[in-house]
């Protein structure tokens, strides 16, 4: 008696590990996470530097980064020039 069995299928693809598509994402998420100094360097806003340090040092508590941002968006009187 002959067995006829079906042929083995081809070799699933192989999963893509964890670390290739990462890189990818790095200029993104500095993006985001330095999304206030941003801000506030678009806005010329006065206090750039203390606000940078309090995104580098902070922003990675939700509280600091929120309260970066708020200050970076915060309306303030320019000096006329």
């Amino acid at each position: 008696m002959i067995l006829l069995l079906p042929a083995p299928a081809s070799a699933p693809a192989p999963l893509p590990t964890a670390g290739q598509g990462t890189w990818r994402l790095i200029p993104l998420l500095l993006g985001v996470y330095f999304l206030p100094y941003i801000v506030a360097a678009i806005r010329q806003h006065p206090q750039q530097a203390p606000l940078f340090l309090v995104n580098l040092f902070l922003g990675w508590t939700l509280v600091g980064w929120v309260v970066a941002l708020a200050w970076a968006s915060w309306n303030y009187d320019r000096p006329v020039a």
